[in-house]
C-alpha cells in the first residue's frame, strides 16, 4: 500500500481542486479518473460539511501494473451506482467510449436504475445517443425502455440527441414504439423533427415523419420545420418537407411566423436561393410571393435589404416577384 501513494496523489489531487466549487464534482472526477486509469480500484465516501467543502475518505488497492485487468464499480457493490456523482462519472465515460468496460457491466448489476441521469438529468441513454455508441444504446433499451422519453432538466431526450445518427434513432423509436413521445420539446422549444430539420439531418427528417412526427407543428418563434430547414439553407430537407402529404390541404407550406413571415420570407433573410428555387417550384407560392408580413415586407425586399443578389434573382425570374415591392418595415 505505501509504494501505491505516489501513484493515488495525483487522482486525489486532482479531485481536490474543485471541492471549493462543487463537492458532488469532486466526487465525479476521482471516480471517472480512476476508471481510465485501469489501474486503481477504490469505493469513495464523500460527507458534505457545507456546501462549500467536502471531506473524502477513500480506501485505495493499487493493482501494480497498467496491463492489469480494470475493476470498476460494477466489482465494487458498495459504491451506489444510482447516485448522482457515479451516475455522472458513468455518463462521462460513456460519452468518451468506454461503454464495454465501464458502463456494460453497471448495466448487468440487479440494482441498476436505468433512469437516474447526472446532475443535468440526462441519462446513460442520452449518453449514449448523443456519442452515437450504437452497441451501448442497444444494450441500455433492453434495461429499461423508459427512458426513451424521458427528458433532461433542459428537455432533452434521448431521441433529440440521436438525430444525428439515424441508427441510434431508429433503435430508440422501435424501443418506444407507440408510446415514444415524439412531440416533447426541449428548453429552446424544438421538436426532435425541428431539431432535424434545422440540422440539415435528411435521414433523421425522413424516419420521425414516417413514425408520425408533426412536421407542421410550430416551435419558438411559431416556426415550422419547413422555414427551419430554409433558414439553414438544407434544400434536400427543405424538398422533402415541400413534399410530405398533407401539408398542401392545411396550408402548412404557407404558414407564418410570428412576425408573418413565411418560408419564401426565410430563404430571401437567410440567402439560400436553392430552398427559394425548391419553395416557388412546388406551386404552393403561386400567387404569394410578393405577400407582406407583418412589418410589410416582401421576400425580394428582404433579399434587396442584405444584398442577397442571387435570391432576389431567383424571386424575380422565377416567381415573378414586383421590383417596386413593398419595402417597409424594421427587417431584422
Amino acid at each position: 500500500m505505501v509504494d501505491s501513494i505516489p501513484n493515488v496523489v495525483p487522482i486525489i489531487l486532482a479531485g481536490l481542486t474543485c471541492t471549493h466549487i462543487d463537492p458532488t464534482y469532486t466526487y465525479t472526477t476521482i471516480l471517472y479518473f480512476s476508471l481510465c486509469r485501469r489501474s486503481i480500484e477504490l469505493s469513495i465516501l464523500v460527507l458534505t460539511v457545507s456546501n462549500m467543502f467536502a471531506i473524502m475518505v477513500i480506501r485505495v488497492n493499487y493493482l501494480g501494473k497498467p496491463s492489469a485487468s480494470i475493476s470498476t464499480v460494477h466489482r465494487l457493490p458498495e459504491v451506489p451506482v444510482n447516485s448522482m456523482p457515479v451516475r455522472h462519472a458513468l455518463c462521462q465515460a460513456c460519452c468518451h467510449g468506454r461503454c464495454r468496460d465501464v458502463v456494460w457491466p453497471v448495466i448487468e448489476r440487479p440494482d441498476f436504475d436505468p433512469t437516474v441521469g447526472d446532475r443535468f438529468g440526462r441519462t446513460l441513454l442520452h449518453q449514449a445517443a448523443a456519442a452515437s455508441h450504437e452497441d451501448c444504446v442497444r444494450r441500455l433499451l433492453a434495461a429499461g425502455r423508459s427512458v426513451v422519453n424521458q427528458q433532461s432538466r433542459y428537455g432533452w431526450t434521448p431521441v433529440h440527441f440521436a438525430v444525428s445518427d439515424p441508427a441510434c434513432l431508429t433503435l430508440l423509436l422501435d424501443a418506444g414504439g407507440k408510446d415514444c413521445q415524439l412531440e416533447l420539446r426541449n428548453y429552446e422549444g424544438d421538436t426532435a423533427l425541428a431539431l432535424a430539420a434545422k440540422k440539415g439531418n435528411l435521414d433523421a427528417v425522413k424516419i420521425l415523419v414516417d413514425r408520425g412526427a408533426d412536421h407542421l407543428v410550430k416551435v419558438k418563434g411559431a416556426l415550422t420545420p419547413l422555414m427551419l430547414a430554409v433558414s439553414g439553407g438544407h434544400e434536400d430537407v427543405t424538398r422533402h418537407l415541400l413534399n410530405v402529404g398533407g401539408v398542401g390541404a392545411r396550408g402548412g407550406r404557407r404558414r407564418r411566423d410570428n412576425e408573418g413571415r413565411t418560408a419564401l420570407h426565410h430563404a430571401a433573410r437567410q440567402d439560400s436561393p436553392a430552398c427559394a428555387v425548391a419553395l416557388l417550384g412546388s406551386g404552393f407560392y403561386d400567387g404569394e410571393v410578393d405577400s407582406t408580413a407583418e412589418d410589410g415586407a416582401t421576400a425580394l425586399a428582404l433579399a434587396a435589404r442584405y444584398g442577397h443578389v442571387e435570391t432576389a434573382a431567383v424571386l424575380v425570374t422565377r416567381g415573378g416577384a414586383d421590383p417596386n415591392g413593398s419595402a417597409d418595415g424594421d427587417m431584422y
